[in-house]
């Protein structure tokens, strides 16, 4: 296709633009007719009015950390907060499903990643580490309760609990009738 210049240029007539002033009510400040002048503070009461903002900081602080703290761990199913050490069965008095009580203990290969995590030579009494896992042991109990509810069954060996893709695995379930317990062995 041939491109077809313009043969001519038409000039106009130059334009003036003459600005206008452009109003607004919120482009005026809102500045007092006398500017403001602070009045002069005393060293005792600088340092009074510092320690109050220190004060207020801290408590707005602390109330934002609880908000936080209650968000991220506020768990369904709360956990006994009883030294527990990590080899032991995780329990609790609310884990119970049609009068059976919930157990969940964790295999070598999860014991032996809870033993890299922990920097104390007895690792298997590490309270945060009993505490970190005992939260994913909770989310476990919340999975078998739905299913349980779900399907009337508990679920079998092998099958994954809480997400499908990083879950933990029942690796074995052992059932005592006399006490009238169910204690699942999770495995990665």
């Amino acid at each position: 296709m041939k491109l077809n210049w313009p043969l001519r240029f038409d000039r106009s007539t130059p334009r003036r633009l003459e600005p206008v002033r452009f109003t607004a009510p919120f482009a005026h400040p809102v500045s007092p007719a006398v500017p403001f002048a602070p009045a002069p503070v005393s060293l005792f009461e600088f340092n009074h009015l510092l320690a109050r903002y220190k004060r207020a900081g801290f408590e707005g602080y602390q109330t934002w950390y609880q908000r936080q703290q209650t968000y991220f761990f506020h768990l369904k199913t709360p956990i006994s907060m009883l030294a527990h050490t990590i080899i032991n069965p995780f329990t609790s008095p609310e884990w119970m499903i049609e009068d059976w009580s919930i157990k969940f203990m964790l295999s070598e290969r999860l014991l032996t990643h809870a033993r890299k995590q922990s920097n104390t030579p007895n690792w298997y009494e590490d309270p945060l580490i009993a505490a970190t896992w005992g939260g994913v042991i909770a989310m476990c109990f919340r999975s078998v309760q739905a299913y349980h509810k779900s399907f009337a069954i508990l679920p079998m060996v092998g099958d994954r609990l809480f997400n499908e893709d990083t879950g933990w695995r029942i690796q074995d379930r052992s059932i005592d009738g006399d006490l009238m317990t169910i204690t699942f062995t999770l495995d990665s």
